[in-house]
């Protein structure tokens, strides 16, 4: 198909990101070494760049890596002590310090590498985002490909039709998509961010009044018990991903005024708002 090939190397794009020596830096096929080369420096400026931005996106990517090691021992731990052997106990207790002392690490470097950059000034005026929504930020979207907000919020599923569908390819990083949501957006959410949890009320009480979603609901009641699996449920989702998406599209612009790259196509949108910086 048409769409299996990618447009900047002319190569399928893999199904997944194998590791490769030299990689297209859209798609990720193997490539020759002068190609990925010519690529970085047209994209990124120059090729110190280029290893800058991969270097900061593979420590965010590792701390996530260490956050669900973590995590996924204390769970461990929490549901099967009483059936573990004492030493058994004592290596995932030890696995988890190493993970927790592993994620302090980690995010004591990006701090130091990234504590001029505009996301910690941002994540100072939001209400629950702190260091791990900023980490979040720098692992996930590059701001040298996210030149318009849409290209940031289409790579997390979060424009129209870009969803999970049986015999489709998609695009998205439902990773990142799953990140987002738990860390940034819930995180902001909880801690009733001025700007974010109002929008997200705001868009609540919109989608409340549409008359489409009202009738589609009263549609789907007609023929079902479960009364929460459609209405509120769905219009409180809709209100989320209205409020991440422009959460998405705040921080590529900002990343990307970081980087003295233009941000012209986010101020041009018909319904722009401005991040709070």
């Amino acid at each position: 198909m048409e769409n299996d090939i990618c447009k900047y190397c002319g190569k399928t794009k893999p199904e997944g990101r194998k590791p490769v020596k030299y990689a297209c830096v859209y798609c990720g096929a193997e490539v020759d070494k002068d190609f990925m080369e010519k690529q970085a420096i047209a994209l990124y400026g120059s090729l110190s760049t280029f290893g800058t931005q991969k270097l900061i996106q593979s420590l965010a990517r590792t701390f996530v890596n260490a956050q669900k090691t973590r995590i996924a021992c204390a769970s461990r731990l929490t549901k099967f002590r009483p059936y573990l052997e004492a030493d058994e106990v004592a290596v995932l207790e030890e696995i988890h310090s190493i993970a927790e002392a592993c994620e302090n690490d980690i995010v004591a470097k990006m701090k130091e590498a990234t504590k001029d950059h505009l996301l910690w000034q941002w994540s100072e005026n939001v209400k629950g985002l702190g260091e791990r929504g900023v980490i979040t930020f720098l692992g996930y979207i590059d701001p040298y490909k996210a030149e318009t907000g849409g290209k940031a919020k289409s790579y997390l599923g979060l424009v129209p039709n870009k969803g999970r569908m049986k015999g489709q390819e998609h695009n998205v990083n439902f990773q990142a998509k799953g990140r987002f949501f738990g860390v940034v957006l819930n995180g902001v959410i909880l801690a009733k961010d001025p700007t974010y949890y109002n929008y997200y009320l705001d868009k609540k009480a919109e989608y409340s009044q549409r008359q489409d979603l009202a009738a589609e609901r009263l549609e789907f009641l007609k023929n079902t018990t479960n009364k929460l699996s459609k209405g509120m449920k769905h219009i409180d989702n809709m209100a989320k991903r209205a409020t991440l998406a422009l959460m998405v599209s705040h921080g590529a612009e900002i990343m990307r005024r970081n980087e003295g790259l233009p941000v012209d196509a986010y101020k041009s949108h018909r319904r722009y708002i401005a991040p709070n910086i």
